[in-house]
This record gives C-alpha cells, sequence and structure tokens, in this order.
C-alpha cells in the first residue's frame, strides 16, 4: 500500500523530466513532497526521544530532499513505487547520521567537551553514495522495509542501523541508552524473526 498521495501520472512525468535534467521538475516536485517527508520524518522521529531534543522535523526532511535529488539524478529508470521506497530510505539515511552526530555530542558534553561534533568520517553520505542505489537495491529495501515495519521498534532500529549504515553495538547502545548485551539481543532476535518469514537468511546488504 502507497503512503504518498501524489498523482502517479504526475510523478512519473517528474521523475521523467529529472533524468532529462530539468530543475524545473525537481522544483515541482520538491514542492509537492516536502510535506510528506516532514511527516514521514516526524513518523521516525518520534522513535528518538534523545534526538528529538536536539533536532528539528524540518532539518531532516530538508537535508533528505537533497539526498533524494542527487539520487534522482543518476537513475534513468524508477518507478512510482521505487520513488517511495528511496524517499523513505533517504529520510531514515538522514535521520541516523543525525543520530549518530547527537550521541557523540551528548556523549562529547557528558566529558565536558561542550563543543558540536558537526560530521563523522566513518560514514560516506556523498554523491558517490547515493549513486549506487539500483532499481534492484530498492526492490530488495522494499521487502526488506514491509517486514521490519512488523518489528517491534527496537529490534527493527538495532537491525536497521547495523545492517544499512554499519553501526557498531556500541554505538547502537549510546543512541538508545542500553549495554551492549541489549542490543545484541533485539539484533539476534530480528535476525531470528525476519528468517522465520523469509525461510531464510536476511540478504547481504
Amino acid at each position: 500500500m502507497r503512503l504518498l498521495t501524489v498523482d502517479e501520472n504526475e510523478l512519473s512525468g517528474w521523475l521523467g523530466a529529472i533524468a532529462g535534467g530539468s530543475h524545473q521538475a525537481e522544483n515541482a516536485l520538491m514542492e509537492s513532497i516536502l510535506p510528506w517527508l516532514g511527516l514521514m520524518a516526524g513518523r521516525m522521529l518520534r522513535r528518538f526521544p534523545t534526538v528529538k531534543e536536539w533536532v528539528e522535523v524540518d532539518d531532516i526532511s530538508q537535508d533528505a530532499a537533497m539526498r533524494l535529488l542527487r539520487a534522482l539524478r543518476t537513475m534513468k529508470e524508477i518507478t512510482p513505487g521505487h520513488f517511495e521506497v528511496l524517499a523513505l530510505t533517504q529520510v531514515r539515511r538522514q535521520l541516523y547520521d543525525q543520530a549518530r552526530q547527537v550521541t557523540r555530542k551528548v556523549k562529547g558534553n557528558s566529558a565536558g567537551m561542550n563543543k558540536v561534533v558537526l560530521g563523522d568520517s566513518s560514514v560516506d553520505y556523498s554523491d558517490k553514495a547515493e549513486q549506487s542505489t539500483t532499481p534492484e537495491m530498492l526492490d530488495r529495501w522494499a521487502s526488506l522495509h514491509d517486514l521490519l515495519e512488523k518489528l517491534p521498534v527496537r529490534e527493527r532500529e538495532a537491525f536497521s542501523l547495523s545492517y544499512y549504515h554499519n553501526w557498531s553495538t556500541t554505538q547502537i547502545g549510546e543512541l538508545f541508552q542500553v549495554d551492549g548485551r541489549t542490543v545484541r539481543r533485539w539484533y539476534q532476535t530480528a535476525c531470528d524473526s525476519l528468517r522465520e518469514i523469509l525461510g531464510e537468511d536476511p540478504p547481504v546488504n
């Protein structure tokens, strides 16, 4: 079931025009979907109360929109269904990037380091990273996204952070303020649940 309410024919036209280099289509698309991106960002952000204290929904949605445009400029064939998965993936990526920065900032402040951490060199969110997205990857993300949404929030996020973004057990524990044993339990439970549903291990990312 699609969450995005933009007309499919109009969306298809914009996507085709963007692939052809139309800035007008980019502007029209962004104007149409920014409220939806904000809604999705708000829903995801509610799962991270610590992050919510430091980050505004608009910041996440606007930065996710820029990531989305960079990805769209590299993709010649993308369906409205693929677009929705790609958009949600960019929101999730931006949220996780912000979450990493916030947890480092909070950790630094607690140690008496009252300074803002502006980035993390261990994560590549450059144009090159966006260009690696393919329709096949979107299909895989869509399938896993549907399955992950059936899991409890903590298990879903522990799996997603590790699977998609290579977060360590320590980093995930810092985000949720729990110990490594708890994170490993969440992750293993998620893997077991997905294996039971899929009939096999989750696909290699």
